[in-house]
């Protein structure tokens, strides 16, 4: 998990605390050839970013 992506009220736990790691995961997003709305546009910036 991205750091920049907790936030400050949270804590990542680390491997010391003796929980079985999680796997890995992907986003796959898919938009529209035409039409996307800005609002899906800009969440797949964010996700790419």
């Amino acid at each position: 998990m991205l750091p920049s992506t907790v936030p400050d009220t949270l804590e990542m736990l680390t491997d010391d605390v003796g929980l079985p790691r999680l796997c890995n995961f992907l986003i796959t997003l898919h938009l529209p050839r035409a039409g996307a709305r800005d609002t899906m546009q800009e969440l797949a910036r964010h996700i790419r970013e």
